[in-house]
């Protein structure tokens, strides 16, 4: 029962986003979700979580962190798809579709980089076996990453599906823990070594082989929204209150 839930509650969060862009900010369209190429841009943010989580736990492996032992029935996957599903959607809709939008809107893209970095990582604080690093390195991670796929696409698809994506292969596939949540996945891990290798307790994300991986791909998509005009800077008519305008 708890997928049904989760897709209930989901809906809701979308629906009340809806209301949001509707009757406070008084837009006519939802933008964020707008269901043209929606198909197409979410299968493309979920082939780069998936690809990129692949890619740090075989450098991990690399190095002796990660080996498999074994295997369980695939119906473990269904809570990781609920976790999954309910953090990409829910935590994207507030920390890159009203929180990074509008302070993008108000001081340009670089500063809305980098408080909504801060607000993603202090939104890991408090979960378990979570440290000043792992706090700092999530917030990298996921603020450079999401922030650039929501810049080139100025929609909501791409970073839900990489999000919900990196989370379910990190945890549905590969069975490491999900921010430091224990979980059990298909495959059966063995994970051993220094936490800078393997991010202990808190898992890949708080690792460096997961800051590096993810930081440089961060940066690459970063280069490219900024080659394609898709950055915002503060214009000193913005200063009076008009909106601030895409940089060349």
């Amino acid at each position: 029962m708890a997928l049904p839930a989760a897709i209930l509650t989901v809906a809701v969060f979308v629906f009340v986003y809806w209301l949001f862009v509707r009757f406070v900010e008084r837009r006519p369209r939802c933008d964020e979700f707008a269901m043209n190429g929606w198909l197409r841009e979410l299968g493309a943010g979920m082939t780069i979580g998936a690809v990129s989580f692949s890619i740090v736990i075989g450098i991990i492996a690399a190095f002796g962190g990660y080996r498999v032992t074994g295997v369980n029935p695939a119906t473990v996957v269904l809570p990781v798809i609920v976790i999954s599903l309910k953090s990409g959607v829910i935590e994207e809709i507030i920390t890159r579709g009203i929180f990074f939008r509008i302070m993008e809107r108000w001081l340009g893209s670089w500063a809305a980089i980098l408080l909504s970095s801060a607000l993603f990582g202090a939104g890991h604080w408090a979960n378990p076996n979570a440290t000043w690093w792992s706090t700092i390195a999530v917030g990298v991670e996921g603020g450079l990453v999401s922030a650039a796929l929501y810049m080139l696409t100025r929609r909501l698809w791409g970073v839900i599906g990489e999000h919900f994506a990196w989370n379910f292969t990190q945890g549905g596939i590969f069975g490491a823990p999900i921010s430091g949540y224990a979980i059990s996945g298909v495959l059966l891990p063995h994970i051993a070594g220094t936490n800078a290798l393997t991010g202990g307790a808190f898992g890949v994300e708080a690792s460096v082989p997961g800051l590096i991986v993810e930081v440089m791909l961060g940066v690459g998509l970063l280069v490219i929204a900024l080659r394609r005009g898709r950055f915002v800077r503060l214009s000193r008519d913005h200063q009076d209150g008009d909106q601030p305008i895409a940089a060349s």
